[in-house]
């Protein structure tokens, strides 16, 4: 049966001291949730400039840096099933990743969005593939399974023909390089998710889950509106066939990632409702 996680950067608005992570993780494992996928810039220290984007972007991560996350996690019952790293330190510091892998023993390596990059240019999409075909062949002798995260930019089209997103899809290769893939952020982009998601097939392996909605009530100024993350349910998009697609294709887990306007303002009572209705509706 597919099990539910949780995206680390969902707490990070709370997570002031030890005592209230743990509490957060406690409210979590009660909610149903079994994983949790951490990110390193949230288990390391990094530069201020990061935070200070991440904060103004609504995704603000507090004290996060600071805590004992293998200490918290063996308090809890979630299982770190996947660690977001970023591409510069997979390539320039693996001895931390190395450390990651010994320390919380996820079975997945997930590469973040990359920020900067030219996802129109068809010369360096095909740079790109070489670099992650070859950290994905290094993760794999570790024992750990290398992952690439869609956003939005990967359906921009590189040419007529094919947009960057199908370039990654037939260039990495499957023995080395898979598939997290997040509907949200497909469909903010047009694409269609439940296509894309049959064309990467068994590649799927862990499916990032968020509605898109909007917290406004009428009347209205004007009857176009600005879509943001919801809990899940609370928006428009087609979730349910999303997931069972997702569940259909054999992935390991469904992740829950609602980035900000959380319910209530607070990322503990977004996270409970969205665990409702993953429990309504997938189980």
């Amino acid at each position: 049966m597919t099990t539910f996680g949780i995206q680390q950067l969902q707490l990070g608005s709370i997570l002031r001291n030890e005592s209230s992570a743990e509490h957060a993780l406690q409210d979590l494992s009660a909610s149903g949730f079994r994983y949790i996928e951490l990110d390193g810039f949230m288990i390391h220290k990094t530069p201020w400039i990061a935070r200070a984007l991440l904060s103004l972007s609504g995704m603000g991560i507090k004290h996060s840096q600071s805590l004992d996350w293998k200490g918290l996690l063996n308090k809890s019952s979630l299982h770190p099933i996947s660690i977001h790293e970023d591409l510069k330190t997979l390539e320039e510091n693996f001895d931390l990743v190395q450390e990651d892998i010994a320390t919380y023993g996820p079975k997945y390596i997930v590469l973040t969005g990359l920020y900067q990059f030219p996802y129109d240019d068809e010369e360096e999409i095909g740079q790109l593939i070489v670099r992650l075909n070859r950290l994905g062949r290094k993760l794999k002798s570790e024992g750990v399974s290398f992952l690439y995260h869609n956003h939005s930019a990967e359906f921009q089209r590189v040419s007529p023909d094919f947009t960057a997103f199908e370039m990654l899809l037939q260039g990495l290769n499957p023995d080395w390089v898979n598939f997290e893939f997040d509907s949200y952020w497909a469909l903010d982009a047009g694409a269609d998710p439940l296509q894309w998601m049959e064309k990467l097939g068994n590649r799927l392996k862990l499916y990032h889950i968020c509605d898109r909605g909007c917290r406004k009530k009428g009347p209205y100024v004007t009857p176009i509106l600005k879509a943001d993350a919801i809990e899940l349910g609370k928006g428009s998009m087609n979730i349910v066939s999303y997931a069972k697609k997702a569940i259909s294709l054999g992935v390991d887990a469904i992740i829950l990632e609602q980035h900000r306007n959380y319910a209530g303002k607070d990322p503990i009572t977004s996270a409970r409702v969205s665990a409702e209705w993953l429990k309504e509706n997938l189980t």
